[in-house]
């Protein structure tokens, strides 16, 4: 037997807007929200500065914080700090009596960068140093992550394909043994001719074997305010009460304002019976 580090924030949108579109983010154009699944979009993106904030089920909550800048010469440059927080757990011995707690956490540290190709076509790498610990134990990992995006700015279709987290683990819980598991994201985005709003799917495949679709949508309502919807075929994996909650596990509603230059995002993903996710996102533009 070997350990099994967590790292399950790497597969999480950071932000408010990511989680209400339903995390189809790999062809994303209008913010960062996208930028931890496909660094390309980093070309395309506006520099800005971001503070989230997301609360899981039971004690589970992440915090996230993001900055973007143009590099020296030509695309952009972002960095990422993430903590993702699992919370307490009571240590018992074999006989069942406690001993105590202990705490499970995860500290991510990503640096991306993005380059413009040609006209429509831009390339993005992200670098990521990802430490685990839980009780005595701890684990690492240093990863990479790698992407493309197409942009026609006319037509304001965008198509996105990146390969995120693979690398090597450098120490696991107990021993070195644990396997890296990468994902492969395509996906598209457009803003639609006749409707004020823009529309994404992506399709990730993760190298264990399962596939996942989501879609998400994101309501335009003149330039300052946002209304998003998102969901996933992760839905369609309800093993228990076939009951209406439990219907819309994976779906999310949220929204958004911009007061002045500074932009807040709002949304809650159902878990079905299981709970819900909240996420709260401050953005401002640089």
């Amino acid at each position: 037997m070997f350990g099994q580090a967590l790292f399950q924030g790497l597969y999480q949108p950071i932000d408010a807007r990511g989680w209400g579109m339903g995390a189809a983010l790999v062809a994303q154009t209008r913010n960062s929200s996208g930028v931890t699944y496909n660094p390309a979009i980093l070309t395309v993106v506006p520099r800005t500065c971001q503070l989230n904030y997301t609360r899981y089920v039971l004690d589970i909550q992440a915090t996230n914080a993001l900055i973007t800048w143009r590099a020296p010469g030509r695309g952009n440059l972002a960095a990422i700090v993430g903590y993702f927080d699992y919370g307490n757990f009571k240590e018992t011995d074999e006989d069942g009596h406690e001993l105590g707690e202990f705490h499970v956490s995860d500290l991510t540290l990503r640096i991306g960068y993005g380059l413009p190709l040609t006209g429509k076509l831009s390339a993005g790498l992200t670098a990521t140093v990802i430490n685990s610990d839980l009780a005595n134990y701890n684990s690492k990992a240093l990863l990479g992550s790698m992407g493309l995006l197409y942009y026609d700015a006319i037509s304001t279709l965008s198509i996105g394909l990146a390969y995120t987290n693979f690398g090597r683990l450098l120490s696991g819980y107990i021993s070195d043994e644990e396997k890296i598991q990468p994902a492969l994201m395509a996906g598209v985005s457009k803003k639609l001719e006749h409707l004020p709003m823009i529309i994404a799917a992506d399709l990730m495949h993760y190298e264990a074997g399962d596939y996942i679709v989501k879609i998400g949508g994101e309501f335009l309502i003149g330039s300052n305010f946002f209304l998003r919807w998102g969901t996933s075929s992760r839905r369609f994996g309800i093993n228990t009460r076939h009951t209406l909650t439990n219907f819309f596990n994976s779906s999310s509603l949220g929204g958004g304002v911009v007061i002045n230059r500074l932009q807040v995002d709002l949304t809650w993903l159902s878990l079905g019976h299981a709970g819900s996710v909240f996420a709260f996102s401050v953005a401002q533009n640089i």
